[in-house]
């Protein structure tokens, strides 16, 4: 039996139960990871939309995964361990194979289609900007946040402080909000990551990159701050 979706119920908590809500919450421009604490109504009214259509939505979703039964692994009854593993090997690698080549994309079309699109000096300072604040999140995530919390949940006790480990989520947290933000005024400046009828090949690649960079990077912020970071 299904379980219904309601009003009330936090936008992050939403995604955690149903994560293919993800892309539903994304063609709204609803933001479930830092704004995942926010209830879907106050979401839906912020972006102008009628909540019971949004759950009209919802609920054909999870009817059509529970159809499909895809196995869809639930992180909320996951140890904080496991979810940083998979973080790792998901979400850190997509950005280590993917953040050097879309930079490359960004620079050909800047070269080649900037006296005609001049916004993409724009989008190319701002990914340059996401790029560095990326780089430096991951490795501070696997050297130093990730760490801590396997030591923490291995051994409470022996291991690091909880007021230390909060600390630097909370560090964290913040890099989270900085990433979201240069996320969303790249969509905006792109209409939604929309090449120009004037564009080639290269441009709806670079556009199709970045579009793919923002899931991956919402749904590892949505995985932290709403799941990981609620078990500590």
């Amino acid at each position: 039996m299904t379980e219904h979706f309601r009003a009330g119920d936090r936008v992050g908590d939403i995604v955690t139960r149903l994560p293919d809500a993800a892309k539903l919450f994304m063609a709204y421009n609803i933001d479930f990871c830092c704004g995942g604490s926010r209830s879907l109504s106050e979401a839906a009214d912020e972006q102008g939309l009628n909540v019971r259509e949004v759950l009209v939505s919802l609920e054909g979703l999870q009817k059509r995964q529970s159809v499909n039964n895809t196995g869809v692994t639930d992180w909320s009854q996951q140890s904080a361990t496991r979810l940083t593993e998979y973080i790792v090997s998901t979400h850190h690698a997509f950005l280590k194979e993917n953040l050097s080549r879309i930079s490359e994309l960004l620079f050909m079309i800047l070269l080649v289609h900037s006296d005609r699109h001049p916004e993409l000096y724009r989008v190319h300072e701002l990914y340059n900007d996401l790029r560095k604040e990326l780089e430096a999140h991951l490795v501070k995530e696997e050297t130093i946040l990730f760490p801590l919390i396997q030591l923490y949940e291995a051994d409470a006790d022996g291991g690091p402080d909880r007021d230390q480990l909060i600390e630097v989520m909370g560090n964290i947290e913040d890099e989270h909000v900085l990433a979201g933000d240069i996320l969303k005024e790249l969509r905006e400046i792109t209409d939604g990551y929309s090449p120009p009828e004037d564009g080639c090949g290269t441009f709806e690649i670079s556009y199709r990159k970045l579009a793919e960079l923002e899931e991956n990077t919402f749904r590892h912020i949505h995985l932290e701050n709403n799941v990981m970071f609620q078990k500590i």
